[in-house]
């Protein structure tokens, strides 16, 4: 799933961490992390979007408008945008803009802002009742309209958690997604998007057992290889992707805090804290559903180990 979302923002010298979730009744909640402060504090800023109802899913930007931008899925598969202005208050479109999963179904969501457009579209894909649908704002548009432009990866069947970058492969950047099927293997897939506007999936699976995804491209590499945590019965892993290589391998490195149990959501960035930026994560552990809340635990990779804060920052209670 996508139900918790981290980023670095340019908030602050350094770049505050942001993170949004899920509260486990109605809406979403909002933590920051002071980069500033050599004690690195963990603040809970407020709770928000209660309006719309119980949210199963949410991704997080800092987009070029200056706000923190969000786009959410409520328990009907209805497609939310919310943005937070300068005051510190959130607010959301007065209607959703489409819809992505179907009521009950696994539900997953992903936003960017890429360099498409004028001012830089702000693209979305969700799972759909089969494969996966792309929706994107045009940001030059006075009118900031929404458009669902396709689905993509119905052959696949019916997919959870997804995770979207724009890549520095081709020109403008190609749009990658990183999305795990639920049929009952937890099969994960890579699909990409070029200039022409056709997805394409690579043939041969990522890996199997996986849960929630969260896909970035790191600048580990000549290239800079995708890297990629997932959680499953297998364990939580991290992968990357030697985009050096011509023949593009995914290697599992190694497991991540299995000791907790398994993530039920994760969302992963790489950070400017040291160089050449360690891969950071936020990640709940335990079951989450609209009684029973996880716990919210911060990681960071540092010469290939993984750490984490001695006690969750929060939950989402």
């Amino acid at each position: 799933m996508a139900a918790v979302s981290l980023i670095q923002s340019r908030f602050g010298f350094r770049g505050n961490f942001e993170v949004v979730a899920p509260l486990v009744g109605e809406g979403l909640i909002h933590w920051w992390r002071n980069n500033d402060d050599p004690n690195f504090p963990w603040a809970s800023t407020t709770d928000f979007s209660s309006d719309v109802g119980h949210v199963t899913a949410v991704s997080l930007i800092h987009g070029n408008f200056g706000n923190l931008e969000a786009v959410a899925v409520d328990t009907t598969g209805a497609l939310w945008h919310f943005w937070r202005d300068g005051g510190g208050n959130w607010h959301h479109d007065p209607e959703s803009f489409g819809f992505g999963p179907v009521m009950g179904q696994p539900s997953g969501v992903a936003l960017i802002q890429s360099s498409i457009g004028g001012r830089s579209n702000f693209e979305v894909v969700a799972p759909r009742e089969l494969g996966l649908g792309h929706w994107f704002r045009d940001n030059a548009d006075p009118n900031l309209p929404w458009t669902f432009t396709t689905s993509f990866g119905a052959e696949l069947g019916v997919f959870g958690s997804v995770s979207l970058i724009q890549s520095n492969f081709r020109s403008p950047g190609n749009l990658e997604v990183a999305a795990v099927a639920t049929d009952g293997y937890g099969t994960l897939w890579h699909f990409w998007r070029e200039d022409d506007g056709v997805w394409h999936s690579d043939p041969r699976y990522v890996s199997g057992e996986s849960g929630p995804v969260s896909l970035i491209q790191g600048n580990l590499g000549g290239r800079g290889n995708f890297e990629l945590l997932s959680g499953g019965d297998g364990g939580n892993g991290h992968l990357f992707r030697n985009n050096d290589d011509p023949n593009y391998p995914w290697r599992q490195t190694g497991n991540v805090a299995i000791d907790l149990g398994q993530f039920s959501a994760v969302s992963l960035i790489q950070s400017n804290l040291a160089f050449p930026g360690p891969l950071e994560a936020v990640a709940i552990i335990g079951p989450m559903d609209l009684s029973n809340a996880g716990q919210v635990w911060h990681f960071w990779s540092e010469d290939n180990v993984w750490n984490r804060d001695a006690i969750a920052f929060d939950t989402l209670g």
